[in-house]
């Protein structure tokens, strides 16, 4: 009996570190995803503040963030206007025009008239025809009239990347 007891006391134990662990991983994992997307809406927002239907200046501005971010962040950035058609696309200048208008990202936007992010699914870019995830802002124009969509994608590889760096046990798994 004394045996048994001294077993369950150490499987109690086990079982107590191993959930104190797994609530740190968690912990961790939620803090670099709320600092990734952070990094994300800020940029995103200082582009659109920056986007006045110039595409050279604001290819500038793109290729400024896109340089201070490289280490941590690789992105494209797009721009959509009220009618759903592309106006600016960072891997192509100038861009060509693409109806975009059936992307869920730009229907949001364009049926809400709130200010907020909006996080896609992943999707496969139909100029860079790569999957992405579309972090996108709404433009609004000096009297507040919708008029169009900023758009930063992400590769999920870049969220992935965190999640295989972290060592876990054979039993493990995120």
């Amino acid at each position: 009996g004394g045996i048994f007891l001294d077993v369950e006391r150490a499987r109690g134990e086990l079982l107590s570190r191993k959930h104190d662990g797994l609530k740190n991983l968690a912990l961790a994992f939620a803090m670099q995803i709320e600092s990734s997307v952070k990094t994300i809406d800020v940029t995103l927002i200082d582009l659109r503040d920056q986007w006045e239907g110039d595409g050279e200046r604001f290819a500038k501005a793109v290729r400024q963030r896109q340089e201070y971010l490289k280490r941590e962040l690789a992105f494209q950035v797009a721009v959509i206007d009220a009618s759903g058609t592309l106006a600016f696309s960072s891997l192509e200048q100038p861009a060509k025009p693409l109806d975009l208008s059936d992307r869920e990202h730009f229907k949001v936007h364009r049926q809400r008239s709130v200010d907020e992010l909006f996080i896609s699914k992943p999707l496969l870019g139909r100029v860079s025809n790569r999957w992405s995830i579309q972090f996108t802002r709404p433009i609004y124009d000096s009297r507040g009239t919708f008029s169009g969509v900023v758009v930063l994608s992400v590769s999920p590889e870049y969220f992935s990347r965190f999640y295989r760096s972290i060592q876990l046990s054979g039993d493990s798994i995120i």
